[in-house]
This record gives C-alpha cells, structure tokens and sequence, in this order.
C-alpha cells in the first residue's frame, strides 16, 4: 500500500512496464478507517481500467480477475482544470461526463507542522453529494490524495467496479453513482491552510477502443 505520491507513481509506473507488470490482478474494493473507496493506490486505477480486462472472479473471497491486455482499450485524457477551494465549502465537479479523478493539495499550517512532529494530525473528512442528492462522508489521507483517485463515479465494491469497463455505463446505472460536489472537512482546521487548490482530470470513457 503506498502512503505518499512517491510510492504510489512506483507503483503505477509499475503497471505501465510490460516486461514488470503482472500478468492478472486479483482485485477487491475494501480499504480501512472509513477511507475513501479508490483512494488507495488510486492512481494505479488508471493503469487497471486501461491496461486490464476483467475475465471473472475467484472462487473465494470474491475478487475480480484482471488480465493483461495492452491492445485492448484507450483512456485519454480529454480534460484537466484546477481550481482554489477552502476548507469546509463545497466544490463542484465541472465535468457531466466520464471518469473524473481528483488531486488535493492540502498543506498543514504551521501549528499542525509542529503537532506532526510529536504526534499525527487528526482526520481529513471528505463528504460528497451525489447526483441523486445523496450525500456521504469518508476519510482521507492528504499525502495518498496528491498522486490522484478517481472521484466520480463513487465505487464501493468490485462489482462497481467491473461495471466501469462496459462503454455504455453512464447511459445506464452508472448516472446514479455521479459525483456532483465534495467538501473537504478536517476535525481540526487550525491544523492545515484554509486555502487549497483542487485539480480535477476528466478521462474519456467515449476514447475508449477495442481492437
């Protein structure tokens, strides 16, 4: 598991060598302390919806089976936009369609440095409202957030996440899983800047080729 965006680009970075990369990933949803779902590695998602096609699941423990397969689809990035958020306000997704991943830039102010030193700060928050009006609230680490994770759409088991690899998903049950907004909430604010900046990077599904 990589904690900070150095071991999570290794990690990816990983995927992406063909003579490295594994020739199947046995994969399941399932994090701790209430994370958010893709959070961790999240930015080796990337490397799995494009270099990797499910081909069915384990007998036991309920994982999806990924195989190699470096011809077999395309995920280009159609779009990218940064913006400043703050702490406690809700920042909207500008984007309606494809899978949208989120870099934070969360920075400790200097009391929270100092507490650092001697002890951990405390918890992120990030509550998120769905398209549905559905609203709900997970944890975040803000070292693992810089790499990336895909935030929209929300994906909370395997079977979420095999769906994702059908090319007409957002025309079906994947509308309801949409990210509309999120708000990042710390339990104690004085620990980090009020200001930061948000990048979102939206990955077109529409690219995606079969060969």
């Amino acid at each position: 598991q990589a904690v900070t965006p150095y071991l999570a680009n290794i990690n990816y970075e990983h995927l992406l060598k063909k003579e490295t990369a594994p020739d199947n990933i046995f994969f399941r949803v399932e994090t701790i302390d209430g994370r958010f779902p893709s959070l961790d590695d999240g930015i080796s998602w990337k490397g799995f919806l494009s270099l990797y096609a499910p081909t069915g699941w384990s007998k036991m423990g309920g994982f999806l089976i990924l195989k190699r397969n470096d011809a077999s689809r395309e995920l280009a990035l159609r779009d990218t936009r940064t913006v400043d958020g703050r702490l406690g306000r809700e920042i909207f997704n500008p984007y309606e369609n494809g899978y949208v991943f989120l870099k934070l830039n969360l920075r400790k102010s200097f009391l929270g440095r100092l507490i650092s030193v001697v002890y951990k700060t405390d918890p992120v928050r990030i509550r998120i409202r769905l398209k549905n009006g559905q609203e709900r609230m997970f944890r975040i680490i803000p070292l693992m957030s810089e790499s990336g994770f895909l935030l929209s759409p929300l994906i909370e088991n395997a079977q979420a996440f095999c769906n994702l690899y059908e090319t007409d998903y957002f025309d079906k049950s994947g509308s309801g899983s949409r990210v509309r907004s999120l708000t990042i909430i710390p339990d104690s604010p004085y620990q980090y800047s009020d200001s930061f900046s948000v990048t979102f990077e939206q990955l077109d599904i529409r690219s995606i080729k079969h060969k």
